[in-house]
């Protein structure tokens, strides 16, 4: 009989064990929950705010891109307004980067061979190829023999002639640039008329520095350009 009571007790120790720990795994196991579930919501928070920023920023950045280019083309109907016959085009193509593009206009919006080629800050090219509906532009920067300039410098108006880009500091050469001439750093260079091809007063860039040929017989300049080249959406065609 005693043997029974005492295993009776020890069943009943046993459950009331088994309870507890029961209990003390469900608050446990809560808790843990709790705070999983209040961490995912901190994570929760900071990522959508990461997501909403991210895609702030994203809008703004192309928002931004938006204004710009439509600030470009604002200033390049400016200018036609004030300053030339422009006929506006849009690029559609880069071939070999500093060498040609390729227009939207061709025959059709009476663009010719020849014809200067700006933008809001400067000297594009000219045209060397039309089609009906398409123009390709060769850059100044082209390194093209028949892409020379004539170009003068300074208040003095010193001659010189645009021929030729190097690429590795993005400099504009000017040489046959008068060895006597008084030309300084930071001198601007504008296209001076001569030859007929490409008009007067268009801006070529600025002097970053001076130096003598080989022979020392003249000046060969290096021309920070007026406009980045890398950068071209929309031009101007001069027509004549």
């Amino acid at each position: 009989m005693r043997y029974k009571r005492k295993r009776k007790l020890s069943y009943t120790l046993i459950i009331l064990s088994i309870l507890i720990v029961l209990i003390y795994l469900g608050t446990y196991f809560n808790n843990i929950k709790v705070f999983f579930h209040n961490y995912g919501a901190k994570l929760e928070n900071i990522f959508l705010i990461k997501y909403e920023d991210f895609n702030k920023n994203i809008s703004l950045g192309i928002n931004k891109e938006l204004e710009e280019e439509n600030n470009k083309l604002k200033e390049l109907l400016s200018l036609k307004e004030s300053n030339y016959n422009l006929i506006i085009s849009t690029v559609i193509k880069r071939d070999n980067w500093y060498k040609y593009l390729t227009i939207n206009k061709g025959k059709k919006d009476n663009i010719k061979k020849d014809l200067a080629v700006i933008d809001n800050n400067g000297l594009i090219g000219k045209i060397t190829e039309v089609g009906d509906n398409y123009s390709i532009v060769s850059l100044v920067t082209s390194n093209l023999p028949d892409n020379k300039t004539s170009v003068s410098i300074g208040n003095n108006n010193y001659f010189g002639i645009l021929s030729g880009y190097n690429e590795s500091n993005r400099t504009l050469i000017v040489d046959t640039v008068s060895k006597n001439s008084d030309i300084k750093i930071n001198d601007k260079v504008y296209t001076n008329g001569l030859g007929k091809v490409i008009p007067e007063g268009i801006c070529i860039g600025e002097v970053i520095d001076i130096k003598l040929d080989d022979l020392e017989l003249s000046k060969i300049l290096s021309i920070k350009p007026s406009i980045n080249y890398d950068d071209i959406k929309y031009v101007g065609v001069i027509s004549k």
